[in-house]
Order: C-alpha cells, then sequence, then structure tokens
C-alpha cells in the first residue's frame, strides 16, 4: 500500500527502520498524555499467552469482553514471518 501511494520504497528493512524510529518518538509523547492509556502488547506474547493477554485487555478496558472468543482467534499457523515482529503495538 505504501509503494502503491508513492511513501515508501519496498525494501523491509527500510519500512522497519522507519516503523522503529516512528516508536521511538511516539513513546514519549504517549508517557506526557494523561488522557491516554497504553496497555503495550506484543505479537509474540499474544501468540504464547492468549487468555492472560486477552484478561489483561478485558481488564484494562474495564469491558465484559468476550474473552474465550478472543483466545479461540489466536492462531500462531496465520504468521507468515516467524520471529520478524517483535515490537509492540
Amino acid at each position: 500500500m505504501l509503494q502503491r501511494d508513492g511513501k515508501a520504497s519496498g525494501d523491509p528493512a527500510v519500512l522497519k527502520r522507519s516503523f522503529e524510529g516512528q516508536l521511538v518518538q511516539l513513546q514519549p509523547w504517549l508517557a506526557k498524555q494523561r488522557t491516554i492509556a497504553v496497555l503495550p502488547v506484543t505479537y509474540h506474547r499474544v501468540v504464547a499467552a492468549p487468555r492472560a493477554v486477552a484478561d489483561e485487555l478485558a481488564a484494562f478496558l474495564a469491558l465484559p469482553l468476550d474473552v474465550a472468543a478472543m483466545v479461540a482467534a489466536v492462531d500462531p499457523a496465520l504468521h507468515r514471518q516467524r520471529g520478524a515482529a517483535t515490537g509492540a503495538l
């Protein structure tokens, strides 16, 4: 999509550096926002412990989420580039 819009090269290393740079800028900004709460969750933790992450998310949002459905939606077989995504979102 970025290539199509002429906003980025197709080089995964360039995209990774850009994303990591944006995360570095975002973290201090988020820390200063008194009206924004953030729950960092890594992809790998979701795959490794989906129930724990789903429980944390439900508690964080203070909503009666369907935790069982959330856990059932996690399918590690769908990940195409194992080990590539290590950052929190």
